[in-house]
């Protein structure tokens, strides 16, 4: 699967390439559009943007909850935007934390927390478009 803006060979086309095994889940032109988004259901719960930069909507109960274990490792990205999380995808490892930790928003998306308003990710700030084509439930612009 190739995608606009993730080049070949990248964590991020990695990323891609492993989810296409797992159940329920779409790729997706992001609402923010940079990269390729990632949705369970109507939510977008991960975005991989470009180069190997990609955010994950883990929402605020759930990072609140993490946060020792989040700021404690600094392939972990706080503070750009309320419900998402950025992760920088140098390795494989940092590609199974992203893994790990989108299984985490799987489940938290299930358990009704995505049903909620959910902060767009950082790249939407910096959108020209501040209304884009196709807007996730539950996302709504600041």
């Amino acid at each position: 699967m190739r995608a606009r803006g993730i080049a070949l060979g990248s964590q991020a086309a990695r990323v891609l390439t492993l989810l296409r095994e797992w159940p329920d889940l779409e790729t997706t032109l992001p609402s923010c559009r940079a990269g390729v988004g990632v949705a369970v259901g109507d939510n977008e719960i991960l975005h991989l943007h470009a180069g190997d930069d990609a955010e994950l909507c883990l929402t605020r109960p759930t990072i609140y909850r993490l946060y020792p274990a989040l700021a404690g490792t600094n392939r972990v990205i706080l503070g750009r935007s309320e419900d998402w999380i950025g992760i920088r995808l140098g390795t494989a490892l940092d590609t199974d934390l992203l893994l790990t930790l989108l299984s985490l928003a799987i489940k938290t998306c299930v358990c009704g927390e995505c049903d909620q308003k959910i902060t767009p990710c950082s790249a939407a700030a910096f959108s020209e478009d501040p209304w884009p084509a196709r807007r996730p439930a539950g996302i709504v612009p600041v």
